[in-house]
């Protein structure tokens, strides 16, 4: 009979515990918020991913892949293309192939494909290395929440 008795005070326990848990990590978070507001490695990270999201190269970048992609008459080209390791190469040889007039045009829509391409890499990586290091500092959902209300809420 004891047994029964013992079972709901461990329980209440157990309740007990688990919110003073909850609320010690939600005051964790805000304070978290608070502090990272004033970061001036978030600062870095805001302006990282202003830059990078709204520089254009993602929309240039794919634009331009859609419009080379599309100069190909038929799978067989692309994948040749794609398999092969040379690509400049490849385009010097089979322009004619792929309706561009010149092997200059051809070359000249694929290096400008890979400029941005390098561009795009720069910035994420940057973000992304800005990001670790937040990280490092903060945890994800103080990141994720100081982002929604500081930042995307005003793009």
């Amino acid at each position: 009979m004891r047994q029964n008795n013992l079972l709901p005070n461990k329980i209440s326990k157990m309740k007990k515990i688990i919110y003073i848990t909850v609320l010690m990590l939600s005051f964790s978070i805000n304070a978290q918020t608070s502090t990272i507001k004033n970061d001036a490695l978030f600062d870095q990270y805001v302006k990282a991913y202003k830059t990078a999201s709204q520089s254009g190269n993602g929309k240039n970048y794919e634009t331009a892949l859609q419009n080379f992609y599309a100069k190909f008459n038929n799978n067989k080209e692309f994948i040749k293309f794609e398999k092969n390791n040379n690509k400049e190469r490849w385009l010097g040889k089979n322009f004619s192939k792929i309706n561009f007039q010149t092997s200059e045009d051809a070359l000249s829509t694929y290096r400008e494909i890979e400029k941005l391409k390098d561009l795009l890499e720069m910035e994420s990586n940057e973000v992304i290395s800005l990001y670790n290091e937040l990280l490092k500092k903060y945890d994800r959902e103080v990141i994720y929440s100081t982002m929604k209300t500081q930042v995307w809420s005003n793009l």
